[in-house]
Parts: C-alpha cells; structure tokens; sequence
C-alpha cells in the first residue's frame, strides 16, 4: 500500500474558509465572502466530502443545558475538581482515564448498559475492573434522570439504576456528555445532489469511500463507516492516493479496507490474542 507521505507531499490545496454546498456529482457553490458578496461555484473530476460529525445529546433529560459535550473538553481553561462523565463508549472511557490520570479530578462514569458494549468482551471486561481498582467510579446500568445547577461549577446529578430501580445523587462540579456522534451532513446538498445517506444521515460509501455517485468521495466520521481515529487520520492520504492511483507500488489495488486494517491491526490483534489466552486457561 501506498505510504501517505507518497501522495500528501504532492499537493498543497489552499483552504476556503465558507460555507459550500455540492450542487451536482461535479460542481460544488461556496457561500459570499463578504468582500465582494458573490457566490463562486467551483467544478471538478473528484468532490470529497470530509465534514466529519459533531456531539449527540438525549433531549429528554431535564438540565441538560448544564452540561457539555465532549467537543467542549478541549476547551476547559481549568480542570474540575469533581466531573461526571455519561456515556459508556470508547470517548467517553478514555476522558474518564485522562482526567483520573491527571491526580486533581475525582472521576464518575455514568453507564447505560455495559462499557464498551460493542467491543470485545474480554478486553471491556478486565478494562472495567481495572478502572475500578484505579479509583474510577463505574456505575453501569445507570442512567442521568435529571442535572440540577446549585451554584457556580455546582450541580447534583440524579441518577436511576436500571435493574433495580434505585434512585441516587452525585454532587459535581461538571457534567460531560459523550453518548454518541451524528454525522455533519444538514444543509451540504447531498441528497438533492443524489447521494445515498442511511437513516443516521451518514453517506453510504463503498470499499474506496466513493458513494453511490461515482465522482462524490467520503471519509471519516461523516459516512457509515465505524468511527475510530485510527481509520479517520488515515483515510484522507488514502482518497489522495486512490482517487488517482487505484495501484500499490507492488501492484495491489488499495481500499479503504487496506487503509482501515493498517490502522487498527494492533487493536484487533490484541483483542483476538486476549481471547484465544482466556480460552486457553
């Protein structure tokens, strides 16, 4: 497979810094600048779609407005001496495991049903309990019913157990809600330009990320495809390559599926060794 210093060190693409939306499988329009208020349509071979997706949270959760998304985490000026952490998927895990290892932050990780539920059993497993033992309160089969705000960087956070029905509270200074990504497809054109999207509003995209619509590309977040940054960070270098050069220097046609085993083969391979030594023992 093509190596991605191969193709990003032959081009520099200058960015433009509005809004576009794809008109047709070849002609993208860019929003007015303001400078001279006209809306510039550019057309090309190739369009690549790479809007990737933005923070999901439940609607019906009453204070919800007292909390932030996991965008927001990179944003905090200063850490919480105290933070409840809602959602059981791998963002939500591994700020809970940043923030527990910076030594300030008590740390709560609230859990719907089982973390990392659409992972290996055996990793999830044994990670749930080390968390445990390294001080990290895990709480599954719980849910947020209702987030009180009782004064500056104060809340209590009212939580129900799913399988017993008991009610509990925590006191915090910050809730973080990382439950889930859509992808950032409103208003882009793309049905209206005949691309197939699924009913998360992710672009369908085959093995070389092309969508139903042969000369429209996709990749990262914003299609269907599992959301792992190993697979995003390396997907754009791959469609530099591919779109062009559907060939490797040693003659094998590479795919998306090339670049995505690349990239998570130390995860995956770890996984299936776990598993084969449990069941060894």
């Amino acid at each position: 497979m093509l190596a991605a210093a191969d193709c990003t060190s032959l081009f520099v693409v200058p960015p433009i810094n509005h809004k576009a939306k794809i008109l047709d499988p070849h002609r993208v329009s860019i929003a007015a600048d303001g400078k001279d208020g006209k809306e510039q349509t550019f057309t090309a071979e190739r369009i690549l779609v790479a809007t990737g997706s933005r923070s999901l949270t439940p609607t019906d959760v009453p204070g919800i407005e007292h909390s932030v998304t996991s965008d927001a985490f990179f944003e905090w000026a200063n850490l919480p001496k105290d933070v409840v952490i809602v959602g059981g998927g791998y963002i939500a895990t591994e700020f809970a495991g940043i923030l527990h290892a910076s030594g300030q932050v008590a740390v709560h990780q609230i859990i719907r049903s089982e973390l990392l539920s659409n992972f290996d059993i055996d990793l999830r497993t044994d990670l749930l309990g080390e968390m445990k033992k390294k001080g990290i309160d895990m709480k599954t089969h719980t849910r947020v019913t209702k987030i009180e705000k009782t004064g500056a960087d104060a809340f209590v956070v009212h939580l129900k157990d799913a399988q017993t029905g008991a009610t509990s509270t925590l006191n915090t200074n910050a809730v973080l809600y990382a439950t889930g990504r859509i992808p950032n497809t409103a208003n882009l054109g793309l049905e209206a330009a005949g691309v197939k999207l699924n009913a998360r509003g992710a672009v369908g995209v085959n093995e070389y990320s092309q969508t139903n619509l042969p000369s429209i590309y996709a990749v990262g977040d914003v299609t269907d495809r599992m959301m792992l940054v190993c697979s995003r960070v390396s997907l754009g270098s791959f469609f530099s390559c591919s779109a062009w050069t559907l060939t490797s220097r040693s003659g094998t046609v590479v795919s998306a599926s090339h670049c995505l085993d690349a990239g998570c083969d130390r995860r995956r391979s770890y996984v299936g060794s776990k598993s084969v030594q449990r069941q060894k023992h």
